[in-house]
């Protein structure tokens, strides 16, 4: 099994020292890469690992952009923190787990590697279909539709001002919705 670690955080350089100290060599750290290359390197990857510091707000869940980034990579996530709104147990994307040492991580590491394929295939698969839930234009369809419950003839549709944004890259208009105070009549 071998690690790549992509990023350049403040603790880079002793991470690497640690494992020159302690003779690891399966762990390869790749360094900082520009964003727009993540979605290759994650779907060439078996796993896709989320590294928490446990705090209050993970008790909440997580909504990051790392996430998703792994959920589109079509690839199985492992948490080191079970959260209360977890989407990686909620659409079975992966394992959450409360991870404690590095036993902890090292079996959990090794569920994935032991997994049969066609668990090991659904979980690529959940992930994909997941992520599609959380795609641009699905929510703001989602939200069109919001907007438009809340102009329906439940409530005066003229109190609404609708406004039509075009997008730059050539996908169809977002139409934003806000309340607007009627004209005062002329006398």
């Amino acid at each position: 099994i071998r690690f790549l670690i992509y990023g350049s955080g403040t603790d880079l350089e002793n991470l690497k020292a640690y494992c020159k100290t302690k003779g690891i060599d399966n762990i390869k750290f790749k360094g900082f890469v520009d964003k727009k290359y993540l979605p290759f390197i994650l779907s060439k990857g078996y796993l896709n690992i989320m590294n928490y510091s446990p705090n209050f707000v993970t008790e909440y869940g997580c909504s990051q952009n790392k996430l998703f980034e792994y959920m589109a990579s079509g690839k199985p996530i492992l948490s080191n923190i079970k959260m209360n709104y977890d989407l990686i147990e909620r659409y079975k994307c992966g394992i959450s787990e409360s991870i404690k040492d590095v036993e902890d991580y090292k079996n959990a590491v090794l569920n994935f590697v032991n997994m049969d394929k066609e668990t090991y295939k659904k979980m690529c698969a959940n992930c994909l279909e997941a992520v599609q839930l959380y795609d641009y234009k699905i929510l703001a369809e989602k939200l069109e539709e919001i907007l438009q419950d809340c102009m329906s003839d439940r409530r005066n549709p003229q109190h609404f001002h609708a406004t039509t944004i075009a997008q730059k890259d050539g996908s169809p208009p977002f139409q934003h919705t806000s309340r607007q105070e009627p004209a005062p009549k002329q006398p």
